[in-house]
């Protein structure tokens, strides 16, 4: 079994930037009103940066996941959908 905290830690960043861009195209425009969000992303740049400098290292993570790794995954990727999908309704 391997750490899959680098897995965990790219999940963020997506979910960051999938959260922002809906709540950027919910009004299916770009305005001033979505710079807001813009800053959240320069806020949150040294987190997204570090998640992708570490990508590298994903194939190592995913070669020989358990089944805790496995539903953490899922379950990251669920509320990922979720957040999206909450931000687009």
């Amino acid at each position: 079994m391997t750490d899959i905290k680098n897995l965990l830690e790219l999940l963020t960043a997506v979910e960051l930037l999938a959260v922002t861009g809906a709540k950027v195209a919910k009004d299916k425009e770009i305005n001033k009103e979505d710079l807001v969000h813009i800053v959240t992303l320069a806020k949150n740049f040294e987190l997204i940066a570090n998640a992708v400098k570490d990508v590298d290292q994903l194939d190592e993570e995913l070669k020989d996941l358990d089944e805790a790794e496995l539903i953490a995954i899922v379950s990251k990727l669920f509320m990922i959908v979720k957040a999206v999908k909450a931000e687009l309704e």
